[in-house]
């Protein structure tokens, strides 16, 4: 059986000392699998341990989950459908067209659904009725409520009702009764009960105009159809007549902003026209004025013949100036709206860009100007509809910047085109100056005549022009009525299907992720021995065997209640069974494992046998009296003669175990001379013998490491083949080390489950400083911890 030895050479080392370092399980772990994935056996093994912190982790969340889903009202929805259309097309049979901004404005479905869910149109519905939205009841019907106004400045507040047969009290201020449709007054708001409900008490509660707003907007949806320009007006609440007074007031306010957007449009366009016209009146008054000034100064009218060429040329040049001037005024006038800090005159002047015949023909100008119808239908369908994103989500952060960037390069390009036109018209002046000095070598007074002429004449058709636009414009302005037609308002509500078999789901989902994630919080923290592996890998000591966890076989049922004296002798015979398991149970596992360990130390040295060991642990209660006592057990069914000595003198154990008398032993052996033959005690055990701790006096030195105790355990080492020293723990008291000196080896008891690391290491240190052999480690497995971390019980090594 060599082969299952253990290497008996302790590693060595400048400084002993230093060998019994605890190491971190995470840092040991990390230092050979750098990298490595997660491993998905140990993270289902660490569930299996911890199912319970799991199951009730999940139970907990679905458990809430199933609250707030029983705890919801029944909620009810109901839908307005509304077209965009141009019906001032249709009005004006035809004569007056949608402008192309408005046109682009009008197809982009999106764009509108964000004008129908902005703030202007949802406080126009929460100002227009403030029952359901501003003003709600708890306990009785909001139907019984009449006569209801509440001020804008109105904040959040809650009115206690307590309803008699007399009338209504407000406030639990019993001395005032309201009666029964009279106006009464609280917290911002007048109303009127009609009637008693069936209730004895309820509540009004009164929401702020934001919060009323935030809740109307939170409760509303719109959806476009597809390949449609009909939208989807839907609105959620607990009451159907709600959901449909709500859905079709918003389709109505809609409209309404919708309309007078598009009046304000077309009133900026025929106000800018308007005054246009009246400039190029005051103008063209101003040139008739000179040219009949001049003829009657003159008194003659020269002949126009001669100069027909010329003035024809002159006349185009200066018709072309003119033309060039006034795109060049539109220009400037709309490049000044666009640069306005106000975001909606600002997007007034882009939809003003493009109604511009020269601008629009300008490639930049126009490709630059899809792009930023393009990037704001992106924007709009990114923050609207069921998936609607929010303004700090990065998608629609980098749209915005694109519309921010092609808004600027948009001015740019305008500004490129003033320039041109300016080009323009510095060379259209360049060439009237040409024909001027051309002319001028002509009679000064037809010249002048011609030139006023001409002047009149170029005004004249400016004039005519400007009147039609107007007309158009006056046109337009009377029969604009927006782009929303109301297709179908909501006549019923539909029931909302309970979403609470998916919140279930989710929340045992997540109860599944923080239990998960609490047991590998609490394996974490667990920092104990739980295997041989983690024992040998930090502390680099053979583990010789492992204690398996022992079956008990159960007593006879004792009836409730039981006395504390039986309560104390049933856990008395408990530990006697674990503490004789190798003499009671044979051929259970447990022996097995304590056979296992008498091979491994007592025969597994060909050239020094042992003859004494001590037994010893780090602290008190890792099982070190039941793996001496099972031990000796063992190594005496084998036929040899073994003595057991208890040597933990604070806290003796073997007469109870062995039902032995205190004294004499070990104490009297020592102190007071008595013969190690009358303190040795024969067991029921054949082959094993035992002496007791004996009686210690309080005022005692420290016997272990006197010179008769070490001339006792020589004289008993020729009597007996194998002395086992039952001794105190290391880190309590210092009688181990003291012991481990005069005796072969050896035996470290830890328990699993229970000694850490740094105890185990300390330990070692304590024994390795003194002098001590230490052959091997005992892995004390009373509760079951190996098999549940996936080690194995005993034997070193297994193959």
């Amino acid at each position: 059986m060599t082969h299952l030895t253990p290497p008996r050479q302790l590693p060595t080392s400048p400084n002993l000392a230093d060998r019994w370092s605890s190491v971190d399980a995470s840092v040991a772990s990390a230092s050979g699998r750098d990298g490595a994935p997660v491993d998905i056996a140990q993270l289902l093994g660490t569930l299996r341990r911890h199912a319970w912190l799991v199951i009730v982790a999940m139970v907990a969340a679905g458990g809430l989950a199933w609250y707030v889903v029983r705890s919801r009202p029944q909620v009810y929805s109901a839908r307005a459908t509304v077209q965009l259309a141009d019906a001032r097309e249709e009005l004006t049979s035809g004569l007056v067209g949608r402008d192309q901004d408005q046109t682009t404005y009008g197809t982009s479905v999106l764009s509108q659904i964000e004008v129908l869910k902005s703030r202007a149109v949802a406080a126009q519905v929460v100002d227009s009725e403030p029952l359901g939205l501003r003003v709600q009841t708890a306990g009785f019907p909001i139907s019984l409520l009449s006569s209801a106004q509440i001020t804008d400045s109105a904040a959040s507040g809650v009115v206690p009702l307590t309803f008699t047969d007399a009338g209504f009290i407000m406030g639990g201020d019993s001395a005032v009764v309201v009666p029964y449709g009279a106006v009464a007054s609280a917290a911002g708001i007048r109303f009127a009960v009609a009637r008693r409900p069936s209730a004895a008490s309820g509540t009004v509660r009164v929401l702020s105009r934001d919060r009323a707003i935030d809740y109307l907007l939170m409760n509303l949806d719109a959806s476009p159809r597809k390949n449609t320009t009909l939208i989807d007006i839907t609105y959620a609440a607990a009451s159907p007549a709600t959901a449909m007074y709500v859905a079709n007031r918003v389709a109505r306010a809609y409209q309404a902003v919708n309309a007078h957007m598009a009046q304000e449009q077309v009133r900026r366009r025929r106000i800018f026209i308007e005054q246009q016209l009246a400039r190029y009146d005051s103008l063209l008054a101003q040139a008739q004025n000179a040219l009949s000034t001049f003829r009657t100064q003159q008194q003659a009218y020269s002949s126009q013949e001669k100069f027909d060429a010329r003035q024809t040329g002159l006349r185009d040049l200066q018709s072309q100036e003119q033309q060039l001037d006034n795109e060049r005024a539109l220009s400037v006038d709309v490049l000044h709206i666009m640069q306005q800090s106000d975001p909606d005159k600002r997007r007034q002047g882009f939809r003003m860009l493009a109604s511009s015949e020269s601008m629009g023909k300008d490639p930049a100008v126009s490709r630059l100007y899809d792009q930023l119808v393009g990037y704001q239908t992106q924007r709009a369908e990114l923050t609207s509809g069921p998936s609607a994103q929010s303004k700090s989500n990065p998608d629609v952060q980098r749209v915005d910047t694109l519309i921010a960037d092609t808004e600027q390069r948009l001015v740019g390009a305008v500004q490129a085109h003033i320039a041109l036109l300016d080009a323009r018209i510095a060379s259209l002046t360049q060439l009237e100056q040409e024909n001027a000095h051309a002319l001028r070598q002509l009679p000064d007074a037809e010249i002048k005549e011609t030139r006023l002429t001409q002047n009149v004449q170029t005004l004249g058709q400016q004039k005519t022009l400007l009147q039609e636009e107007y007309q158009h414009a006056r046109i337009a302005e009377a029969a604009e009525v927006g782009q929303v037609e109301i297709l179908d308002l909501a006549s019923h509500a539909f029931a909302v299907p309970s979403q609470g078999t998916r919140v279930i789901l989710f929340a045992v989902f997540l109860g599944l992720m923080v239990g998960g994630g609490g047991a590998v919080l609490v394996e974490t923290i667990d920092t104990t021995v739980k295997r041989r592996e983690d024992f040998e890998l930090r502390l680099g000591v053979p583990v010789l065997a492992t204690i398996p966890q022992l079956e008990v076989a159960a007593g006879p049922r004792i009836p409730l209640p039981v006395s504390r004296a039986e309560r104390l002798r049933r856990d008395t015979e408990k530990r006697r069974s674990v503490a004789l398991a190798s003499a009671q149970q044979r051929r259970s596992p447990n022996s097995e494992a304590y056979r296992q360990l008498r091979t491994n130390i007592f025969y597994g040295y060909d050239d020094q046998r042992l003859h004494t060991l001590v037994v010893t642990s780090p602290l008190e209660g890792d099982g070190k009296t039941s793996v001496a006592v099972n031990l000796a057990i063992s190594l005496a069914h084998q036929g040899r003669r073994v003595l057991l000595i208890d040597c933990d003198l604070h806290n003796p154990k073997l007469q109870r175990i062995f039902q032995l008398a205190t004294a004499p032993g070990l104490g009297e052996v020592i102190l007071q001379g008595v013969s190690p033959v009358e303190a040795i005690r024969a067991t029921e055990t054949d082959g094993l013998f035992v002496m007791t701790a004996g009686a210690l006096p309080p005022e005692a030195g420290e016997p272990m490491g006197s010179t008769r105790m070490r001339a006792m355990l020589s004289d008993l080492a020729r009597q007996f083949d194998a002395i086992i020293l039952d001794c105190a723990p290391v880190l309590a008291v210092s009688d181990s080390a003291i012991l481990g000196v005069d005796v072969d080896g050896v035996l470290l008891v830890v328990r699993a489950g229970s000694t850490t690391p740094p105890d185990a290491a300390e330990a070692l240190r304590n024994l390795s400083t003194a002098g001590a052999h230490v052959v091997g480690a005992v892995l004390n497995d009373p509760d079951g911890r190996v098999k549940r971390y996936g080690g194995y019980c005993y034997g070193y090594p297994r193959k």
